[in-house]
């Protein structure tokens, strides 16, 4: 995987608008936070995990907020997050 850096994440609110800028170029983002799939075994399977991340593009989000108050989510979660 190709290293990755933002030099800079900005937030315009141009006549009540909202835009993200990184690096100076506005994106689009679309998203949600993210609640873990099984948050009592707190071990998802690998097709609960990609039916979820389904959902989630069909949705046309491109972008998830993890909380920090939340379990620590598998490696397969960031493995579907790229």
């Amino acid at each position: 995987m190709a290293p990755i850096g933002f030099r800079t994440i900005e937030i315009d609110e141009p006549g009540g608008a909202f835009d993200v800028r990184v690096n100076g170029v506005k994106i689009f983002c679309r998203g949600a936070c993210w609640t873990p799939a099984d948050f009592l075994s707190q071990a998802p399977s690998s097709s609960e995990l990609r039916r979820a991340f389904e959902n989630l593009q069909d949705a046309g989000m491109n972008m998830l907020r993890v909380p920090g108050t939340t379990i620590y989510e598998q490696e397969a979660f960031y493995e579907l997050c790229d």
